[in-house]
């Protein structure tokens, strides 16, 4: 008769009656590795030998990176998106879930400044941070100057700032407040 211990022994009751035990004897595993984004190894005893394989973790996979549930996953500027907690039945990866937004439809390439359409008094230009491009509102910064020290040759609004041209060719502008060397 022939059993297996819980000690992981193949035994055999010989013909003499005594008990002849040996260890189970496994086939050799392959070294395994998870080509899959979002997978890992496994290893468990099965029949006491170890067997292994890939299984997939509790993340979401976008673009070769791993997100945990809950997680913000950069996109393009026209939806956002999140790591959610359902789980794709085939994957067995959790499901990115993403919303649209409203596009941004100026900012598409680093150092690129524009002027709202709605409103001249501002500017912006595209600054890449992180993975995403994102506009960043310009600001005009002008030296302090005294309006009463020159005089005026013609006055004009530019991009919602008072324009002042003197005789010296100086250029002066209005904002904020205050008047500006340009």
């Amino acid at each position: 008769e022939k059993w297996q211990s819980k000690e992981c022994e193949e035994c055999e009751c010989n013909e003499d009656n005594t008990v002849h035990c040996k260890p189970v004897e496994c086939s050799v595993q392959p070294n395994i590795t998870c080509d899959k984004a979002g997978e890992v190894v496994v290893t468990e005893i099965v029949d006491c030998c170890k067997k292994s394989r890939c299984e997939p973790k509790p993340v979401c996979v976008h673009n070769n990176t791993e997100y945990q549930p809950g997680a913000s996953i950069p996109t393009d500027n026209c939806q956002k998106c999140k790591c959610g907690d359902s789980v794709d039945p085939d994957t067995e990866l959790h499901v990115v879930e993403c919303t649209p937004i409203e596009c941004d439809k100026y900012c598409q390439q680093v150092g690129q400044t524009w002027t709202p359409p709605d409103d001249n008094c501002v500017k912006y230009r595209c600054d890449k941070i992180g993975d995403q491009l994102v506009p960043v509102e310009v600001k005009t910064v002008c030296p302090e100057f005294n309006p009463e020290e020159c005089i005026p040759v013609r006055e004009h609004v530019l991009q919602c700032l008072e324009v002042l041209l003197t005789a010296e060719g100086a250029t002066w502008c209005w904002g904020r407040g205050s008047w500006h060397s340009h």
